[in-house]
């Protein structure tokens, strides 16, 4: 069904029959004539009841409908987005851009952090502040990493300044003794 068709179905939606309300009855039970749009129908009081009870909720879905058409009307002519479709745009957003967190936000783990509430209380749109606290989170981790790097590089460096100044160990490196002709001659007789 296309677009242009549902929108033409909801602002004129078909009535319910006038007539049609024949009363017939045949022997056991009271049966109703329906007619409509050109189809006739025979039924009993309780499916007339259920039908009736269908057309109070196509009448109420109709109206919802009619509401919503008119709604993305004004959308597409720039209206202003009310507070609950914007609401509702961003957490779509949200749940697009950052599946993790909103995971982990569904499912009871730990929560968005206060300073990105801060800001959704302030106006700022839900992705838009949790992308900024993430950017800036990754930034921090980053520069913590950089800092740990830099200071084993310095103490790396530190270290093989203080081996080049070294004198070196005043033991042998364990190659064993020199041969002394005259220790070995001593210790023979």
């Amino acid at each position: 069904m296309e677009e242009k068709n549902i929108r033409q179905g909801a602002k004129e939606a078909p009535a319910w029959p006038e007539e049609g309300g024949e009363t017939r009855t045949d022997g056991g039970g009271e049966t109703y004539l329906l007619s409509w749009d050109g189809g006739e129908r025979e039924v009993g009081l309780e499916e007339l009841m259920a039908l009736a009870r269908k057309g109070l909720d196509y009448d109420s879905q109709s109206e919802r409908l009619r509401a919503a058409l008119r709604r993305v009307e004004e959308l597409e002519r720039g209206a202003p987005l009310t507070r609950e479709e914007r609401r509702r745009r961003d957490c779509a957003r949200f749940l697009e851009e950052f599946p993790q967190a909103a995971s982990e936000l569904l499912a009871g783990g730990r929560g968005l952090p206060r300073e990105v509430w801060a800001r959704v209380r302030a106006g700022e749109g839900l992705a838009e502040a949790y992308g900024d606290y993430a950017r800036r989170a990754e930034l921090a981790r980053r520069d913590e990493e950089i800092a740990r790097l830099r200071r084993e590089a310095e103490e790396l460096r530190r270290e093989r300044a203080n081996a080049e100044r070294s004198a070196g160990s005043s033991r042998s490196r364990g190659e064993g003794l020199a041969y002394d002709p005259v220790s070995a001659g001593w210790n023979s007789v």
